[in-house]
C-alpha cells in the first residue's frame, strides 16, 4: 500500500504517515480510517509526520477529502510536519491551513524525517 501510517514514537503522541510511490483519494482515506482508530485510542491531541519524500506526485481530487479530515482532525491535532513536499502540496497545505487552522494544527515544511523529528521535539520542550 503506499500509503502507511502508525506511531511514531512509544509514548503515542506522533503519528507517522509515510507515503511511497503514486498514491490518490482511496489510499488517502483508508489512511484517515486509521489514524481516526489512532486518535480514538489515545483520545487526546497528537502531533502528525506526513513524510512525503518517496511520493510520486499527488491527488489532483485531495480537496474531496477534506470534509473527513475537518471531521476526524478537529480538536485531534497539535502540529503537522510535512517532509518532503512538492510545490502543489506546499500550496495546498498552506490553503487549507487558512482556511480550517484549528483543523490542521500548526503546519511546517521540512526536507527530512530526522528535521521533522527534531521540530516537534525542540517545540515540546
Amino acid at each position: 500500500m503506499p500509503v502507511t501510517i502508525g506511531w511514531d514514537n512509544p509514548e503515542k503522541t506522533v503519528a507517522l504517515e509515510s507515503i511511497e510511490g503514486n498514491w490518490g483519494l482511496a489510499e488517502t482515506h483508508a489512511a484517515l480510517d486509521d489514524l481516526e482508530r489512532m486518535i480514538d485510542e489515545v483520545n487526546r491531541p497528537i502531533d502528525i509526520i506526513v513524510d512525503l519524500s518517496n511520493a510520486k506526485g499527488s491527488p489532483t481530487n485531495l480537496t474531496l477529502a477534506a470534509g473527513r479530515v475537518d471531521r476526524i482532525l478537529r480538536g485531534n491535532v497539535n502540529r503537522t510536519v510535512i517532509v518532503g513536499a512538492n510545490y502543489y502540496m506546499q500550496v495546498f497545505s498552506g490553503v487549507l491551513s487558512k482556511v480550517v487552522p484549528k483543523v490542521i494544527g500548526n503546519i511546517q515544511h521540512t526536507d527530512t524525517l530526522e528535521n521533522a523529528r527534531a521540530l516537534l521535539e525542540k517545540q515540546q520542550s
